[in-house]
């Protein structure tokens, strides 16, 4: 089975036993302009061709107010793929610096941010572009400064804002949508300027978890089986709630 329709699969996968992906209404897919929320935008647009259940695509796109950052490629690829988009501007950059966990307020402001254009495009679901290895160094992470895990779900429902988050690629490994943003025409990722990413607390985690990659061979096949269980327990738990 190709990469691509293995990729594809995944979604289906998640959806047969989640149902994360909307019937009839819009989903909305938030763009870093990085390499999983392309692959992300991409899939969910070719499982939309092939579906018999319809949903209405977008894009949000919001600018952090990085220096030299540009969604001018990110643009074209939209318009030419005929997918309509909001972008939202921010000043999340400037407030970084006055903060001690600049990642974390980051990631709260942007979700925020994510989630406004979602709805002003009248979105009911709004997809990131989490992986598998986003899962499992989640999972070490969280275990290793907290001592439990926090788990990733495919599918979670914000209350106060009456929108549904998904993580359509949480079962697909990181290398495959490397892979994929090479191959396919028209995908073009957009670098990071955050100059916080390079020496966060999750690439630490990231490079630690490669170095035992590198090592021994299965240990990715078996954090990644762990990390899957470990999503499906916590999936029951929630349909237990």
């Amino acid at each position: 089975m190709g990469l691509i329709k293995r990729t594809l699969n995944k979604i289906l996968e998640l959806d047969y036993k989640y149902s994360i992906l909307p019937n009839n209404t819009t989903l909305a897919v938030g763009l870093s302009g990085g390499k999983d929320s392309l692959i992300t935008l991409w899939a969910l647009n070719e499982v939309l061709r092939h579906r018999k259940e319809k949903y209405k695509l977008c894009a949000v796109l919001v600018d952090q107010g990085f220096p030299g950052f540009s969604y001018d490629k990110i643009k074209d690829y939209l318009i030419l793929n005929g997918i309509p988009y909001i972008e939202r501007k921010s000043y999340i950059y400037s407030s970084l610096s006055k903060s001690e966990s600049p990642c974390a307020i980051c990631s709260h402001l942007r979700r925020g941010a994510l989630v406004d254009g979602a709805k002003i495009m009248g979105a009911t679901h709004l997809a990131l572009g989490h992986h598998l290895d986003d899962l499992l160094e989640g999972i070490v992470m969280t275990i290793a400064m907290n001592g439990r895990p926090n788990v990733l779900v495919p599918i979670k429902y914000l209350s106060r804002r009456d929108i549904y988050l998904i993580r359509p690629l949480l079962l697909v490994e990181e290398e495959h949508i490397r892979i994929l943003s090479k191959k396919i025409q028209g995908i073009n990722p957009v670098e990071s300027e955050c100059p916080y990413s390079k020496d966060s607390e999750r690439i630490k985690i990231k490079n630690w978890l490669y170095q035992g990659y590198n090592n021994w061979k299965v240990m990715h096949q078996h954090m990644a089986s762990w990390a899957r269980l470990l999503l499906e327990e916590e999936m029951k738990k929630q349909r237990n709630i």
